[in-house]
């Protein structure tokens, strides 16, 4: 059987052809890339080692308790459009001994007074006597009137409480003017003699002392710094001099690979001493490409090693409709093919996140399909494995 070249084509067929001869001019047209190295810093938030890390806690003489730690701008760094700052939190907390009687009061008001048969705002009334407290050895009772507090006329229990705190020291004595009612309308006057008890209560007192955050090595190795002055490092680290402070790190930088964190000091580059980032940045231009870094801080002293880049916060697309979606930057990547109707296709998705270890956080997924045929999860803590979506094990990473 010989076939004719010159028969007509079947109907169905004759469109192959033209799609075959049109689909190169169709992906060459519908192609997008995208590869964008920012200049400025204020488009678009990056992931970074955010929320309170704790830099030290002094405590003095007094009693008194001091902790300094550190807060970033985690929506605004390195991108954002408010300045980039740093934040040391100022936190003292003192264990303080106040007086204490051991009694609940409560003003007199009109209808109270009416109902007792005594004068409005004029003493305090007894509502709670706590055991084994100043005002139970005293022996007063629920129903007293207090009507003065060493010789002072008492007309609300909000005066009555300030004089308290304002004006007894514990252990010292005091002496009560106390109105008991003994019948109907009829009442005994008597003076009550008592020793000051005492509670002890935290005492809190903040401050904040904000720092330029220096993005010049953002782009280049994922630090965002700060220069702490040496009054302010005598105080945290009990040493008079400047140093530099990582108070931001990009997730999946060359800097967050080698295990630099924010809260740490960086004390040497390339060997050399640095107490500024003005220093750190000059070390940086003469690295050559390479950089070492001695630092210490919450997670302990540790040495980094780490490639100086230009790209760090490169980013890239590449796009063919329908058939291949890739997205690129420090902290994500995300590459999928012919994943549409039904996730019919392949996708790999990496995220980075901060890490509150000096290891790597991050989460990986791929899935292989079609129709759900394998999917793939991994994180920090986790395992999982799916096959036809509804076959499910998981295991825990160690």
């Amino acid at each position: 059987m010989q076939l004719n070249p010159t028969a007509p084509r079947p109907r169905a067929l004759r469109w192959i052809p033209a799609l075959a001869a049109g689909l190169p001019l169709l992906l060459a047209t519908s192609c997008s890339f995208h590869f964008e190295f920012p200049e400025e810093l204020d488009v678009q938030n990056y992931k970074h080692e955010s929320g309170l890390v704790r830099l030290s806690e002094v405590e003095t003489s007094d009693g008194r308790t001091t902790t300094y730690s550190l807060r970033g701008r985690p929506k605004y760094f390195p991108k954002g459009k408010k300045p980039m700052q740093a934040g040391i939190l100022i936190a003292t907390k003192a264990a303080l001994n106040v007086p204490y009687l051991g009694l609940d009061v409560a003003s007199v008001d009109s209808s109270d007074a009416e109902e007792l048969g005594i004068t409005a705002w004029e003493g305090v009334i007894v509502t709670k006597v706590e055991g084994e407290s100043a005002a139970w050895q005293a022996e007063l009772e629920r129903g007293d009137l207090i009507v003065s507090l060493n010789g002072e006329a008492i007309a609300s229990k909000e005066q009555f409480a300030d004089l308290v705190s304002g004006t007894l020291v514990p252990g010292n004595d005091a002496v009560l003017g106390v109105s008991r009612a003994v019948a109907e309308f009829a009442r005994e006057e008597l003076t009550v003699p008592l020793v000051v008890g005492s509670r002890a209560i935290e005492e809190t007192e903040s401050d904040r002392v904000d720092l330029a955050l220096n993005h010049g090595l953002v782009g280049r190795t994922g630090l965002g710094l700060v220069t702490v002055p040496a009054d302010l490092a005598d105080e945290i680290y009990g040493m008079r001099q400047s140093t530099p402070l990582v108070s931001a790190v990009v997730t999946g930088s060359p800097a967050y690979f080698a295990g630099v964190r924010a809260g740490d000091r960086v004390l040497r580059a390339n060997g050399e001493l640095v107490d500024t980032v003005d220093d750190l940045r000059l070390v940086v231009d003469r690295s050559g490409g390479n950089l070492s870094l001695q630092v210490d801080g919450p997670l302990g002293p540790h040495s980094a090693s780490f490639e100086v880049r230009d790209d760090v916060l490169k980013e890239s697309e590449f796009e063919i409709p329908i058939l291949v979606d890739y997205e690129s930057n420090s902290e994500r990547t995300n590459l999928s093919i012919l994943e549409f109707i039904f996730l019919f296709g392949y996708s790999k998705d990496v995220n980075y996140y901060a890490s509150k270890t000096r290891e790597v956080n991050k989460s990986k997924r791929v899935s292989i399909l079609p129709l759900g045929m394998f999917e793939y999860t991994r994180t920090a803590k986790k395992k999982t494995n799916r096959i036809f979506w509804f076959i499910k094990w998981s295991s825990r990473v160690d």
